[in-house]
């Protein structure tokens, strides 16, 4: 815990750097703080950043994660997402930039309510900046970001890249529009279908139905017709259905 102290304290006093010439010469120009300062400031932050090692950058992105977390005071809060925002943007660019060489540019933006500089530092694989903005009226910094400089054909190809995704994405979506749109016309037609499908079976079953009573009177029918022609020839049941066989019965 100590070593981590120690190795963040030069970026305490490089930010502090920027509040010592305040008022004090009558050139400055950033409320108080002359472009000089603001540079050293940056390049005193940029040299500590460049002496962590990639696993010691991800334990101050993990402590000042948690500490983010922890607290409830807003000035913390807000201090510690600085740093935390700071530490993550290098060691994600450290592994990409390769080798520090050297500062190139240093540029500062009046931005309105706020000041914002650009150091630019020269690595082997592609140059990096450090990106600070203060608060004018007091010069606070409120975010210290790193991140890698790529070249114009880089970022065409990111570029060409984002227009294809969003393309494709475009297209797929039209297709799935295409198929629900299809699938409202086929849901009507599968509907029919069923409708009448279900139709034909109710029939046949009433059909089925009012057939069944039919053949089962048949041998009633048979009887009465049986019992009125005895009564006729003034015979018995049992006598005049030993005369005679009925084999079908037609209804009229």
């Amino acid at each position: 815990m100590k070593k981590r102290k120690f190795i963040l304290a030069p970026v305490l006093l490089a930010l502090s750097l920027v509040f010592t010439g305040c008022g004090e010469k009558p050139d400055t120009t950033y409320n108080g703080v002359t472009r000089d300062q603001l540079e050293q400031s940056s390049e005193s932050i940029a040299k500590v950043l460049i002496q962590l090692t990639p696993d010691q950058a991800d334990q101050y992105v993990s402590q000042y994660e948690s500490k983010m977390k922890a607290t409830t005071d807003t000035t913390e809060k807000e201090q510690y997402k600085m740093y935390y925002d700071m530490l993550s943007g290098w060691s994600e660019t450290s592994k990409l930039v390769g080798d520090f060489k050297g500062f190139t540019d240093f540029k500062v933006e009046n931005a309105g309510k706020t000041i914002v500089t650009t150091l630019t530092m020269h690595c082997t694989k592609r140059d990096a900046t450090l990106v600070t903005t203060y608060t004018k009226y007091n010069m606070q910094p409120t975010a210290i970001n790193v991140n890698a400089v790529y070249s114009l054909g880089e970022k065409m190809g990111k570029a060409g890249l984002n227009t294809v995704m969003g393309i494709c994405i475009v297209f797929i979506m039209f297709i799935i529009l295409s198929l629900l749109i299809y699938a409202f016309r086929i849901i009507p037609y599968l509907q029919k279908k069923y409708d009448e499908k279900h139709k034909t079976a109710e029939a046949e079953g009433e059909k089925a139905e009012s057939a069944a009573p039919a053949a089962g009177n048949d041998a009633e029918i048979a009887a009465a017709i049986a019992a009125a022609l005895a009564y006729e020839n003034d015979m018995s049941i049992e006598e005049f259905t030993d005369s005679f066989v009925v084999r079908s019965i037609r209804r009229i």
